[in-house]
């Protein structure tokens, strides 16, 4: 049993060793160093070249008062946590060695999650809220190690005797006081996709039409006829003069006809005949590229052809062409207006338009304003670490449930869950909604734990019960022995906590005592 506890102090009796050990290589580093530097700083001085040359300062008072820095730095360095550890010669004070480490820990994660928010790093701060979970962890690892002898008398005690033992000193077992934790919060900045509706082009139709003629494009009718009227129109047309060849062009595929200089007067004449003439549109025309002069001023393309392409760089060439920015509604007016004051930083924000609560870009210009845009309507989301009762694994198993179900959907779907099920990360909006559904989940469940042996146990009036098997609607609470530990650990620190409290009143009593006796 001896050799058994002697066990449970290695690993605090290592850390203590370790901690003394690199700090004495680093001293004697430090040392070394120092010495070198110093020697070559006296040659390079005899030969009126270095940095103490420079100052002209002897190297030997730079090394006395540089040495004298360095005694103070020992002493807090290496000689204070020797005299600590002496004071603990079986553990060499490995326990404080941790509980410091975690603490130093607990700092650094601030820091870094500080620069992860500056930065606006999701990948950082959740790194630095892992770090701070970890700290956390080694400080309450510190706090067990003080108390492991004891724990590691009742344990093998508790192994010997079949549980007995802990029944005998009164161990109680307690599900966790806290079924969620929040740990911490992460910041990202989310930039919000700009959406597009169709490109149009800004002028008067007098003024396409002129400027498009002048490019080569003609006026034409557009019209597209109904499926069923196609193959009598093909008919119709095979009957035309051939000096009207030219100027028609009629695909039966797609039912687009498209009639130009003295054959625009057949529209009503193909009307007299029956054929449905409704869906005509006015615009100019060249090598498949059409422009519509009767609603909005949108380019099409008839045919798939390199021509038709060129003909359409001709129109954005020639015309200012504009696309306009889906914005949430009462944005647009607002970015408008924020953008006008900053025309010296940006001179195609005078070409921008603003037409009935809409915001129009020009073309020329898209790709720079989209990415301002996208910037000025970036938002900063929050996420929310929670973390799980320690050691559980059932955090998987419930959002299956969910995903099941199909009732709480959405939020299994923005849910981020830890691949050891330990933490998970959600949406500051959709919190509330998790909190509700958590405890909805397991307030009706059983928790349990299981043996390394297979025995499921469960907690009856502060009792560990072993079940048999696991319960239908329970919720798998991780590795009993884990809990038993705890649980010991937990005792013992109520021990030792009355223990201290009832030796001060003690010493009290035995002080009023003696003072009694004084004055008799």
């Amino acid at each position: 049993m001896d050799y058994a506890i002697g066990l449970y102090r290695e690993m605090e009796t290592l850390l203590g060793f370790a901690n003394l050990y690199l700090r004495t290589l680093l001293v004697g580093l430090i040392c070394g160093l120092h010495w070198a530097v110093f020697v070559k700083m006296q040659t390079d001085y005899g030969e009126g070249e270095g940095f103490c040359a420079a100052l002209g300062i002897p190297p030997i008072i730079f090394a006395i008062l540089s040495a004298l820095t360095l005694l103070v730095f020992f002493f807090f360095f290496w000689l204070r946590p020797l005299m600590r550890a002496v004071q603990h010669p079986v553990t060499l004070n490995g326990a404080q060695v941790l509980d410091s480490v975690g603490k130093w820990g607990e700092r650094t994660s601030t820091s870094l999650d500080s620069m992860g928010k500056r930065m606006g790093s999701e990948g950082v701060q959740k790194k630095a809220l892992s770090m701070q979970e970890a700290s956390k962890r080694m400080q309450q690892a510190a706090d067990r190690m003080r108390t492991q002898r004891s724990v590691g008398k009742d344990k093998l005690a508790s192994s010997l005797s079949g549980g007995l033992s802990e029944s005998v000193q009164g161990i109680a077992y307690h599900e966790p006081e806290e079924w969620l934790s929040e740990g911490g919060q992460i910041h990202v900045d989310a930039l919000q996709e700009l959406e597009f509706g169709e490109s149009e082009i800004k002028s008067s139709a007098l003024n396409i039409s002129e400027v498009l003629g002048d490019e080569g494009f003609r006026s034409v009718s557009l019209l597209k006829a109904p499926v069923a009227q196609r193959k009598l129109l093909t008919e119709k047309l095979s009957t035309l003069k051939k000096e009207y060849q030219e100027d028609v062009q009629w695909d039966e595929r797609t039912g687009e006809l498209i009639l130009a200089g003295p054959t625009l007067d057949m529209l009503p004449q193909l009307e007299r005949e029956g054929f449905d003439v409704s869906a005509v549109r006015e615009g100019m025309y060249k090598d498949g590229a059409f422009v519509d002069l009767n609603g909005t001023a949108q380019i099409s393309l008839l045919t798939d052809s390199k021509e038709a392409e060129h003909a359409a760089e001709q129109i954005k060439e020639a015309l200012p062409l504009y696309t306009q920015a889906k914005l949430p509604q009462g944005k647009a007016a607002s970015a408008y207006h924020a953008l006008q004051e900053r025309v010296d930083e940006y001179p195609w924000v005078k070409d921008l338009l603003l037409e009935q609560d809409v915001l129009w870009l020009p073309d020329d210009h898209l790709e720079e304003a989209t990415e301002v845009l996208e910037g000025m309507l970036a938002q900063t989301t929050r996420k929310i670490r929670v973390n799980f009762p320690r050691h559980s694994r059932f955090a998987a198993s419930m959002i299956a449930d969910w995903e099941r179900s199909g009732t709480v959907e959405e939020l299994a779907e923005v849910l981020q869950l830890a691949k050891d099920e330990s933490h998970a990360y959600i949406p500051e909006e959709h919190y509330s909604e998790f909190q509700k559904k958590y405890e909805s989940y397991r307030k009706d469940r059983i928790p349990y734990w299981r043996a390394k042996d297979g025995a499921v146990y469960v907690i009856k009036d502060r009792v560990p019960v072993n079940y048999g098997q696991p319960p239908l609607d329970g919720l798998d609470m991780g590795s009993f022995e884990q809990l038993q530990k705890e649980m010991l650990h937990r005792h013992e620190r109520q021990r030792m906590k009355e223990s201290q409290q009832a030796n001060p009143a003690k010493a009290q009593d035995v002080a009023k005592a003696k003072a009694k006796g004084q004055v008799k």
